[in-house]
């Protein structure tokens, strides 16, 4: 009769490719996610600096108008904020733009001299501007205009 022997089972070198596949796809979920949670976190601080900056472009509208007898604050004498650039086309509008801004960042101001309200106008990425809409400026609710704008309307001077 002849012996049999069993050969003893050799130890793996490395991982197998079904193992390898296995966590570049958990990577991947790991890599996605965080992502998501950056971009979510970058939009939320972008919603919070232009919401912040249009209340400032409100608060200088105002002050400006408490110096005039018309009721109203003349666009040309609004102060850009840090970090915007103003462009006046004449006194009763004036566009801020966010410096490097992707995509571009805008609050326009539509007021005058003459009136006892103003507006601004807010264009962004859309997921700032959703989070801005129903947000208050000076007790003005503002709202989502389909996708081109956040308006806020008819902000009293006083």
């Amino acid at each position: 009769m002849k012996r049999v022997t069993i050969n003893k089972l050799t130890r793996q070198a490395g991982v197998t490719i079904l193992e390898f596949i296995a966590f570049i796809g958990l990577a991947a979920l790991v890599i996605a996610g965080a992502l998501s949670l950056y971009n979510t976190a970058s939009k939320g601080n972008m919603s919070q600096e232009v919401f912040k900056t249009a209340s400032a472009v409100a608060t200088a509208a105002r002050q400006v108008a408490s110096g005039t007898s018309g009721g109203g604050a003349a666009a040309t004498a609004i102060p850009a904020p840090t970090g915007w650039a103003a462009n006046t086309p004449n006194a009763t509008t004036v566009t801020f733009t966010k410096t490097g801004a992707t995509p571009t960042t805008t609050i326009k101001y539509t007021g005058g001299a003459s009136v006892d309200n103003f507006d601004l106008q807010i264009t962004a990425d859309i997921d700032v501007m959703r989070q801005m809409s129903g947000k208050t400026i000076m007790g003005v609710a503002c709202s989502l205009s389909g996708t081109a704008n956040v308006n806020c309307n008819n902000i009293p001077y006083n």
